[in-house]
């Protein structure tokens, strides 16, 4: 079964979550510091604010592939939105020049990638 897990371990209810907790650990603290402001975030497994629960019940080399897709993504090696980033009618969403995809366009994504065969919802 999978599951997604908001911000605890729901590891014993389904095998893939992740946890939050730092993230709203420190956005609290802030909160009781007085040094809070409304802000994007976006950090991510590099710096400990989405962690994954242990990859378990699969083959070991299948837990392997996924510890080492996570640790690229956490050092940066391997860029999720790296260009070309290309939508469900093969257009590139990708600006010329650039590497990957910007914050600002993955906020506000309102479409879905090639592959995927369904409609936005409206």
């Amino acid at each position: 079964m999978l599951g997604f897990g908001q911000s605890s371990d729901m590891a014993r209810f389904a095998a893939n979550t992740d946890n939050w907790a730092l993230y709203y650990t420190q956005r609290i603290q802030a909160v009781i510091d007085g040094t809070w402001k409304s802000e994007d975030t976006w950090d991510g497994i590099g710096k400990g604010m989405v962690v994954l629960a242990p990859f378990a019940n699969m083959p070991d080399d299948v837990k392997a592939m996924a510890e080492k897709t996570t640790a690229d993504i956490g050092s940066g090696a391997l860029q999720i939105f790296a260009c070309p980033v290309l939508d469900q009618d093969g257009r590139d969403r990708c600006k010329p020049g650039d590497k990957t995809l910007p914050d600002g366009d993955i906020l506000s994504m309102n479409w879905y990638i090639k592959g995927i065969d369904d409609k936005v919802p409206q």
